[in-house]
């Protein structure tokens, strides 16, 4: 383990932290956390553009969309992706770190999206303000210009039954747009090319070797499965069982 540490959590999460905190303390000579105090003025990683940030995401392979806050800085958050989604919210003195643009429409409907392994630092003061670092893989780490949208979507359609008798029976019919909404930025219509975050390079080799799959999922995801079953033996030949994942591990 990095530095000789321990992790009390077993989860990729509370691992990813760990990294953050080995790195950032190796790179910038931190002490242990103190309790937080205001920030009379914005750290170095706003400008000039950094260095040598703490890049832990730099170091993980797969996909994920993460934000870290921390206890001796907390007007600091640090926010990146590779594979997963995360827009950075921009409001009126205000920014906002999410994987699901509805979680904030009540604050904001303009957004910043992050390109994938882009890491995005926001230095919360008197004037919010963020940089976006271009490129997780590319060193030495460089600023891009913001380019924000606005939200083509309310507060008031998604808390509407949008005309049906229920909720039910709205997601089923909004399944064609979740779907679509569900491969933007994974499949590249012009282009034909796939991406699937985290299977890039080794895994998806091993992925493209295997001579079984297994489809493990519960609710929903559960009954999708026979779907993905009858696709991937009808396109790719290859053996597909669907298991509950509840019971998965007793098998």
């Amino acid at each position: 383990v990095w530095g000789g540490g321990g992790c009390s959590r077993s989860t990729p999460g509370a691992w990813l932290t760990r990294l953050l905190q080995y790195v950032r303390c190796s790179t910038h000579h931190c002490t242990p956390p103190t309790p937080p105090q205001p920030l009379t003025r914005a750290p170095p990683l706003l400008s000039p553009p950094p260095s040598t940030p703490p890049l832990a995401p730099l170091q993980v392979e797969g996909a994920f969309g993460v934000c870290f806050v921390f206890a001796d800085q907390p007007n600091l958050h640090i926010g990146a992706r590779r594979g997963s989604t995360l827009l950075v919210g921009v409001g009126d003195g205000e920014h906002f770190l999410t994987s699901d643009a509805s979680a904030i429409l009540e604050h904001t409907t303009t957004v910043e999206r992050l390109n994938e392994s882009e890491l995005v630092v926001v230095v919360v003061l008197l004037h919010a303000g963020y940089v976006v670092i271009s490129s997780l893989d590319v060193p030495p780490p460089v600023t891009r210009e913001h380019v924000l949208h606005k939200l083509d979507m309310s507060l008031e359609a998604i808390n509407e039954k949008g005309g049906y008798r229920h909720f039910m029976l709205k997601e089923i019919m909004e399944e064609p747009v979740a779907l679509t909404n569900a491969m933007r930025g994974h499949v590249n219509a012009e282009t034909g090319e796939v991406r699937l975050g985290g299977l890039l390079g080794e895994p998806l080799k091993r992925l493209a070797r295997a001579r079984r799959n297994v489809i493990a999922a519960c609710g929903t995801s559960f009954h999708s499965g026979p779907v993905g079953d009858y696709a991937i033996e009808s396109l790719a030949r290859v053996p597909v069982e669907v298991e509950s994942a509840s019971e998965f591990c007793r098998h």
